[in-house]
């Protein structure tokens, strides 16, 4: 393998491993959602973070072993376990659902909305294999990953249209919550 690629394989895997810049990220995307006024966006979003809760409870139900060489942290709830991918169910939930924004919010550049999508993408494919290649998981606890991720990103987007129908009212008082896809 090329420097390059390894250097890829290393950022992204590093990316979900970081406890900072997953916050940093989502705490940018929820003051541009709630800015815009895209409220019911942002607390779906929240709720695309939520998934280490969903993916933990997978992990202890199925209880899956990590590869032999893999040295897990004991201080986190269910990282000796290896079946789903938490990092993939992640990514695919949370950059799923803001690849999925792209297509739905148009008022930004074209420029911005072509550079998320291919930021969302770059994550979501590269962090199944990232893992698997870094020795933290079997091709099948990245494929269950991606599996669980979408239909965890299913329903965020199954979230999103119950919200729609549901009246927001907006930050500033008196008045109501209005999209402007």
């Amino acid at each position: 393998m090329t420097a390059f690629i390894i250097d890829q394989i290393k950022i992204v895997s590093d990316y979900g491993d970081s406890r900072i810049l997953p916050i940093v990220v989502t705490i940018a995307f929820l003051l541009f959602l709630v800015g815009e006024r895209y409220l019911k966006e942002a607390v779906v979003l929240l709720f695309s973070v939520a998934s280490g809760i969903y993916v933990t409870v997978l992990k202890l139900l199925f209880k899956g072993p990590r590869p032999p060489f893999y040295q897990y942290n004991p201080y986190i709830v269910g990282d000796e376990f290896s079946f789903p991918s938490a990092h993939v169910v992640f990514y695919t939930a949370f950059w799923g659902y803001i690849l999925y924004l792209t297509f739905k919010i148009k008022k930004l550049p074209l420029w911005l909305l072509l550079s998320i999508r291919i930021i969302c993408v770059y994550f979501i494919t590269l962090v199944g294999a990232s893992r698997v290649l870094v020795g933290a998981h079997y091709i099948h606890d990245v494929v269950a990953g991606y599996f669980f991720g979408a239909v965890y990103l299913m329903f965020l987007i199954g979230l999103e249209t119950v919200l729609r129908n549901i009246p927001f009212k907006s930050l500033k008082k008196g008045t109501k919550h209005k999209k402007q896809y």
